[in-house]
């Protein structure tokens, strides 16, 4: 994906990839202490996809998008929005599924996996 990405003058950069779980931990902890809850923002130890080893978080190339709502909004999001599945990664945290997953629609968060024809 990076390769088909730079062919359209696109630079994908990763921000976070596999975390261990006292690393998942410690995020956890910071957010609750930010936010008085942590969930919403930061899965708990032992239910992250990032503890999968098959997600990560994009940026923009300035890294200055990192992990913000903006990043939608980036030459790099929206490329990733446009291309990302047929690459064989998909979104996991949309406005459509936010109820369902309880997190807060994730631009950024994507997971390589299978995914249906439709998402292609």
């Amino acid at each position: 994906m990076a390769d088909a990405a730079r062919a359209d003058g696109v630079h994908l950069r990763v921000t976070s990839a596999y975390r261990s779980w006292q690393r998942q931990a410690e995020l956890y902890e910071r957010a609750q202490q930010k936010h008085g809850q942590a969930q919403r923002w930061v899965a708990a130890p032992g239910t992250s996809e990032q503890q999968l080893g098959s997600t990560v978080d994009f940026c923009d190339a300035a890294m200055q998008q990192v992990t913000e709502p903006g990043f939608a909004e980036t030459r790099e999001g929206r490329w990733l929005a446009e291309h990302a599945a047929r690459h064989g990664w998909v979104r996991s945290y949309t406005e459509a599924n936010e109820e369902l997953s309880g997190y807060r629609p994730e631009a950024w968060h994507y997971r390589f996996g299978v995914i249906s024809a439709e998402e292609r």
